[in-house]
């Protein structure tokens, strides 16, 4: 399309014999490129991105691989070769070349992140905050108050292209800069295409206003099974679909995530459903997520009064753990804000809940899940217990990330539940277990609570952001939830 023919010598990688662990390469996590998005919006700094031109040919070889000399040598045709450079083809080229620019990015004063060893930081030149790389294999982002000497410094090592100042496109993400100076990030150009690509190989899909009717209990349809075609149709929906929730459209989480389970035996229902998400996305192709870092102000969810409680020396064993090794936290705090809810036995057939989590850096979405419980609760409270036990999960995961990263973690981190029989049990010393089912997850939620580590607050059913997580909503409840965390 740019005019450009490519051509590559590749290599017999599939006959070299190497451990696994010289194979394995690792990617950016989604959450780090979100997190850093936001302490970018909230300290003024700036944004470069570059890509490393044939990647995997300035590496060294990890191997020692003897070939033939092929008429691309000249009168050196048939001569015995040693590779020197992680060509593709070989199982180690990826490894390499993760390892070969990581060396680069020590030499340069960055150190990698305890959270993410792909997000590499370090003191910034005045020693008032931090300077950020994130690499995703040749693709590399910088955040800085001066990105371009770093960018510079790497320049002298590889062959750079496509380097931008302020980017508009990023690992499939468009980054388009609102009139108000924050950064709204969607998935529209990869949706457009895929859909363009996707209607042309099965037919145009109708526009449709929500992605799942509230009636639709996947796991009860008994139609016919799809053939191999069929199959195929689907899991491309799937993976479209997958792809686009990793992105930041959270509003397919929960009809996907019900989908997904069946992906290996699909009948004609589900794919029905599958289309009508399709539908949903030609309707709305363009919805994304605004970053910013200033406190949330959703109509009265935070209008709830904060839960007191005493535990005395009831946990006085736990401690919040502080890795020595995260770097001193010159940046200021971002609120941290967790939703979680559950719904109890939606599964039909299993039995099993749905738990529904949302997790807000400031008042950007970070972190969503819609995930089937792994075991059957038999009343609604050990659901959202159980529930609130992944919650809190989630809340120490981004407290150590952002700690990772130099950010001040002081405060409590809200948990927002709807159900106050569980504020209740969770924060009332005095409370007992009545049910050994959730002993665990009982005992793990009061300790961090106890501790400070995260305060569980109640919030209206009708206010809880994690609600669409956990089933289909009707088309007024579906887009009363998202209108605040989605825009076009």
């Amino acid at each position: 399309a740019d005019g450009r023919f490519k051509a590559r010598l590749c290599v017999g990688g599939n006959v070299v014999d190497c451990d696994n662990y010289t194979t394995f390469s690792s990617t950016i996590k989604d959450i780090s490129i979100r997190l850093l998005m936001v302490i970018a919006a909230k300290n003024n700094l700036h944004t470069m991105t570059t890509d490393v031109a044939n990647a995997f040919c300035t590496a060294p070889s990890m191997e020692k691989i003897w070939s033939t000399a092929g008429k691309e040598f000249g009168d050196r045709v048939g001569s015995k070769v040693s590779l020197k450079r992680a060509l593709y083809g070989t199982k180690t080229a990826s490894r390499s070349f993760h390892e070969f620019l990581g060396a680069l990015l020590t030499r340069m004063g960055f150190q990698p992140s305890r959270a993410d060893q792909d997000l590499w930081w370090k003191k910034s030149d005045d020693y008032d905050g931090y300077d950020y790389l994130a690499t995703h294999v040749d693709d590399v982002i910088c955040v800085a108050k001066n990105p371009s000497q770093y960018i510079s410094q790497i320049e002298q090592e590889f062959k750079l292209r496509d380097t931008t100042d302020e980017p508009s496109y990023y690992l499939g993400n468009d980054l388009k800069k609102m009139r108000s100076g924050k950064i709204h990030i969607s998935s529209t150009t990869y949706t457009k295409e895929a859909l363009r690509k996707y209607q042309a190989d099965f037919g145009a899909v109708r526009k449709n206003n929500i992605p799942m009717d509230p009636t639709c209990h996947p796991e009860m349809d008994e139609s016919p099974l799809l053939p191999e075609a069929g199959i195929k149709h689907y899991q491309r929906i799937i993976g479209i679909c997958q792809w686009l929730i990793v992105s930041g459209r959270f509003d397919l989480c929960y009809a996907i995530t019900s989908l997904s389970r069946y992906s290996a035996a699909p009948r004609e229902g589900h794919l029905a459903t599958a289309r009508q998400i399709m539908g949903y996305l030609r309707k709305y192709p363009r919805k994304g997520y605004v970053v910013n870092p200033d406190p949330p102000t959703f109509d009265k969810v935070y209008d709830d009064v904060e839960v007191k409680c005493d535990f005395g020396n009831q946990y006085s064993y736990f401690r919040e753990e502080l890795d020595p090794r995260f770097p001193e936290p010159l940046l200021e705090e971002i609120d941290i804000n967790l939703f979680v809810d559950a719904d109890h036995a939606y599964d039909k057939i299993s039995g099993r809940s749905i738990t529904g989590l949302l997790a807000m850096l400031g008042s950007t979405p970070v972190s969503w899940r819609s995930k089937r419980q792994t075991s059957v609760q038999t009343s609604t409270f050990g659901a959202e217990f159980t529930a609130l036990k992944a919650g809190v999960e989630e809340a120490i995961t981004l407290r150590y990330h952002l700690r990772s990263m130099g950010v001040q973690v002081s405060k409590p981190t809200p948990i927002w539940v709807d159900n106050m029989s569980v504020v209740l049990n969770a924060t009332n010393p005095g409370s007992s277990l009545n049910k050994k089912a959730i002993a665990l997850s009982y005992h793990f939620v009061r300790e961090h609570q106890a501790q400070g580590v995260i305060s569980i607050r109640k919030v209206d059913t009708h206010d809880n952001f994690a609600d669409p997580f956990t089933k289909a909503l009707t088309n007024g409840e579906f887009h009363g939830f998202f209108r605040h965390l989605l825009c076009n």
